[in-house]
């Protein structure tokens, strides 16, 4: 009965994130609806979190700490179009925090690494040779530069879980974080390269429910390692 209820709450905050997702883009795009948006996924990581209190499984670490990361994403996301460089070092905070929920399931291996560095190639790929891509201000680029380096060893470890370990769990977790990864490319081009609405609709489509999947993980990681 209480799994049963909890996997009810999160399809139904799954739902709830996709439509909101599509009243921020298409209807209003308010930063009040962004908010609502937003406190879907971290209302779906505190739920998972509260699953993960009641069952109590192992490896409780990281429902703990991906919705610590979850909030911070919210925040960062809130405070982005007011200050980018605040905005964006927030997020770092939740790709950090994203990363050693990871380490809490999976122990560092060289293919981590491995990922990572591929994951940080195509970005300094797209930092260099994006055409009309450019900074009004300095700090803006170096922000951006340690920006790729965190978000790709977030990803990057993401990518290996799932090639070491191929569950549903480490699935999930590296589709939410690519998606997490090609969003941030789409606000990069969409920010500094004037790509237009096109890429605005990518990153929305990509950021959202790629949090909403990171959230939901929670959920499956409970069941995967029940006490």
């Amino acid at each position: 009965m209480q799994k049963k209820f909890f996997l009810t709450l999160n399809i139904l905050l799954l739902a709830a994130l996709l439509t909101c997702t599509y009243v921020y883009m298409e209807i209003t795009g308010k930063l009040v609806m962004k908010g609502i948006t937003a406190s879907c996924f971290v209302a779906l990581g505190l739920v998972n979190l509260t699953y993960a209190a009641l069952t109590k499984p192992r490896k409780l670490a990281f429902p703990v700490v991906l919705a610590f990361g979850l909030c911070f994403a919210m925040a960062g996301d809130l405070l982005l179009g007011w200050n980018f460089i605040l905005g964006a070092g927030l997020f770092a905070l939740g790709h950090i925090l994203y990363a050693a929920a990871m380490y809490t399931r999976q122990r560092f291996d060289k293919l981590d690494a491995l990922m990572s560095l591929v994951m940080f190639v195509i970005a300094m790929a797209i930092l260099t040779f994006t055409p009309n891509l450019t900074f009004s201000d300095p700090v803006m680029r170096i922000v951006c530069y340690v920006y790729a380096v965190i978000i790709s060893c977030m990803a990057g470890k993401a990518v290996s879980g799932f090639l070491r370990e191929r569950t549903l769990t480490n699935s999930l977790l590296a589709l939410g974080s690519v998606m997490f990864y090609f969003s941030d490319v789409m606000l990069l081009l969409a920010w500094f390269a004037g790509a237009g609405r096109w890429a605005d609709v990518c990153c929305l489509c990509t950021y959202f429910p790629g949090q909403g999947i990171l959230a939901h993980v929670c959920y499956h990681h409970v069941r995967e390692n029940a006490a």
